[in-house]
């Protein structure tokens, strides 16, 4: 009985002897853990405090520098100095010689020296120069009084033709302008005549040509007014869009189809066609005759013709004839 109560007693011992090593354990690794924070702080720390001591001793360097420059920068300031004294000095001395050479100016020549004067030659090159320049005007003679009138002359002509030149250069300027702005309004004209010629165009063509295709294009200059037109007709049944691969009739149509369409854009109570139906066989005289059918309530037409077709749409007619050889007579006839 008594070995068991000691076996017992042994065993908790040892859970406890286990449990404290287990503590012992995990403090040991918590102090190696803490151990490696204090030495990183510490290196941490030591390297802040060998960057301080580098930053101060380069500051310190610098100070030195420094305080080296102002002790050279004073002595070369007192030299400054005393080379200033020096320069008042020198320049008070010519300040005086210019004021005796002044009063030399003025009591010779009667004017006062300009106040900024350049000279390169030597006192003995200017006197020189200035006997040169007395016997030069002494050889000259008495001076010529006429010449400021001429001088005046001249300068009046002069602003006359200044006068002149600057007019035509502004008339210039605007005759630029005025043809710009025609040019500009020209060019706006007509692009807007030209879409409207082109939409009646392509209207006109497919009435006369009844269907078909017909379109009014700008090629070449990129400037409306320089470019050129092309002119292409497209009848029914036809592939070719080229006038010069047209019958004669059809051309002719065509171009009765753009002579309306221009006609259409500003629309006038008389039109005279003068043998426009001439080239035209009798399909294309009905389709001629038909479109003036719908405009004639619009506008009056005269025409000069030759074909009977285009007679019988005729509300009046008027002929010559002779009756005598060399004597003509106007006949005409209403068929209302």
């Amino acid at each position: 009985m008594i070995l068991k109560v000691l076996q017992n007693n042994i065993l908790n011992e040892e859970k406890l002897l286990i449990a404290s090593k287990s503590d012992f354990d995990q403090k040991i690794k918590d102090g190696k853990s803490k151990l490696e924070k204090t030495n990183a702080q510490i290196q941490k720390q030591k390297s802040i405090i060998d960057l301080k001591q580098s930053v101060y001793r380069e500051t310190y360097n610098t100070i030195d520098q420094i305080q080296t420059k102002i002790k050279l920068e004073q002595k070369d300031r007192e030299s400054l100095l005393e080379n200033l004294k020096v320069s008042e000095f020198k320049y008070n001395e010519l300040q005086q010689k210019i004021e005796i050479v002044n009063e030399q100016i003025r009591e010779r020549y009667g004017t006062d020296m300009p106040d900024r004067l350049v000279v390169d030659d030597s006192e003995e090159e200017l006197s020189y120069k200035v006997d040169k320049i007395q016997r030069s005007l002494e050889n000259i003679g008495p001076v010529n009084m006429a010449v400021q009138e001429e001088y005046n002359e001249d300068t009046e002509r002069l602003e006359h033709l200044r006068k002149q030149r600057d007019d035509l250069i502004e008339s210039e300027e605007n005759l630029r302008e005025t043809i710009q702005k025609i040019d500009r309004i020209g060019r706006n004209k007509f692009q807007e005549t030209f879409k409207h010629i082109s939409q009646n165009y392509e209207k006109m063509f497919n009435l006369f040509f009844d269907g078909g295709y017909g379109h009014l294009r700008l090629i070449g200059d990129p400037d409306p007014l320089e470019a050129d037109i092309v002119i292409e007709a497209q009848p029914p049944g036809k592939r070719n869009t080229s006038l010069r691969l047209l019958s004669s009739g059809e051309k002719a149509l065509t171009a009765i189809s753009l002579l309306f369409a221009i006609y259409q854009v500003k629309p006038s109570p008389y039109c005279i066609l003068d043998e426009v139906d001439a080239p035209l066989d009798d399909v294309n005289i009905h389709k001629f005759t038909k479109v003036l059918k719908q405009f004639s309530d619009e506008t009056q037409f005269i025409i000069v013709t030759h074909n009977k077709l285009t007679m019988e749409i005729a509300n009046h007619m008027y002929g010559v004839t002779q009756e005598k050889k060399g004597v003509s007579k106007l006949v005409s006839v209403s068929f209302d």
